[in-house]
């Protein structure tokens, strides 16, 4: 069944280029999806009429790096913001198309930006100020992890399907077949030999050594890899890179340092994009993240308090 995120992306146009599009494969889409949802949740808005649909909102940014808001009789109704007339002299689009989930145009509008504020009837929100699509990196971050996640469950099972038997009988081969099958299962691996084996020589495995640490060396690439994406996009990672070998405290905190200043981009945007609805049709509206970073922070200040004193105590 298609969900949501999957028809917003068939109906999604933004005017020309080649539409998004991402591999329909079962591990790739889901890697896909759980990302998208982890971006378009970072953020909870307040005071906004319920006209205005935050899916929406959040997948047009995601996926445009903007979105059109627009006052009719019916109410402020918000939808996808295709440039449709060329900038002005500050680099801001004149004009913008508006086109709701489905794809259907509801006329232009001249947004609220520097440049426009007199001929204004209409407001975008950004994403970021540098108006860079953020399906981009997510994309680019899916398909890290699937190439990953696939090199992983080659690694896997290479440990056991990748050696080389040498067997001196059609039975002992058959015997190895069924353990191995028993082991996709999830049993033990035994293999028995009896007088209906033919038993003459037992069978001999070859291996590579190095595959146990080349498993080692992909599932860490994929953690950091993921650790990279939360980090990117202001979601705390601590929680990933804490399990990681090699990270200290000071690698956490500017770990932390790096999610504060990648939220504070978007949240920032947004917030702008609030102030322009508030300027242009009076709507009291605010933005905030789902999470915050106090639990940290409160831990961090307490040992430097602690450190204080104890360097106090020292100096006397």
């Amino acid at each position: 069944m298609t969900s949501y995120i999957d028809s917003f992306f068939v109906h999604f146009s933004n005017g020309g280029g080649d539409r998004f599009l991402y591999d329909q494969k079962a591990a790739a889409a889901l890697i896909f999806r759980r990302l998208i949802s982890l971006v378009s949740n970072r953020f909870k808005y307040k005071g906004l009429p319920d006209t205005v649909d935050i899916r929406y909102l959040e997948m047009c940014l995601i996926a445009d790096g903007k979105a059109g808001f627009k006052k009719d009789a019916d109410g402020l109704f918000n939808y996808s913001a295709v440039i449709s007339g060329g900038f002005n002299r500050y680099g801001y689009p004149a004009s913008v198309q508006l086109l709701d989930y489905m794809g259907k145009t509801y006329g232009r509008i001249i947004p609220y930006l520097p440049g426009n504020e007199i001929a204004a009837d209409g407001v975008i929100m950004y994403d970021n100020k540098n108006d860079v699509p953020p399906i981009f990196r997510i994309w680019w971050y899916a398909n890290r992890l699937y190439l990953l996640q696939t090199s992983i469950s080659t690694a896997i099972h290479n440990t056991r399907a990748g050696v080389v038997w040498e067997t001196n009988s059609r039975a002992q081969t058959r015997a190895i077949e069924r353990a191995l099958k028993a082991l996709d299962e999830g049993k033990p691996f035994i293999i028995t030999y009896g007088e209906e084996n033919d038993l003459k020589d037992p069978p001999r495995m070859t291996s590579n050594p190095a595959t146990p640490d080349v498993l080692k060396i992909l599932m860490e690439t994929y953690d950091k890899t993921f650790a990279d994406f939360l980090t990117e996009f202001g979601i705390n990672a601590n929680g990933i890179i804490n399990k990681l070998s090699g990270v200290g405290e000071v690698e956490l905190e500017q770990n932390e340092e790096a999610t504060r200043l990648s939220l504070s981009t978007s949240l920032e945007a947004r917030r702008l994009g609030l102030e322009r609805l508030e300027k242009m049709y009076g709507v009291s509206a605010t933005v905030e993240p789902v999470f915050t970073f106090t639990q940290r922070s409160d831990k961090m200040e307490e040992e430097e308090v602690e450190a204080d004193d104890n360097n106090s105590e020292t100096d006397f």
